[in-house]
C-alpha cells in the first residue's frame, strides 16, 4: 500500500496506523515486515526517474513510520 503514488490519503492512513502500533507489538510487526523492508533496501538503483521517485516516496514513508 505504501507504493501507491496517487492515493496519498490511503498511504498516509497506513503510515499513521503503523506508527500508532503498540510499542510492545512493534518489534513483532517489524519481524513480520522484515522481508518487505529487506526488499525495499536491497533494490538496485534504477536510472528510471519514475521508479526513483516512487522509491524515494517509499523511503520517506518508512522514515515517517519509524519516527512515529
Amino acid at each position: 500500500m505504501l507504493r501507491w503514488e496517487h492515493m496519498t490519503d490511503m498511504r498516509d492512513s497506513v503510515v499513521l496506523g503503523i506508527g500508532s502500533t503498540n510499542p510492545l507489538a512493534f518489534e513483532a510487526l517489524l519481524d513480520e515486515m522484515k522481508a518487505i523492508l529487506r526488499e525495499v533496501m536491497d533494490r538496485k538503483n534504477d536510472n528510471n526517474a519514475r521508479r526513483k521517485k516512487r522509491k524515494d516516496l517509499l523511503r520517506l514513508q518508512i522514515i515517517r513510520i519509524l519516527e512515529v
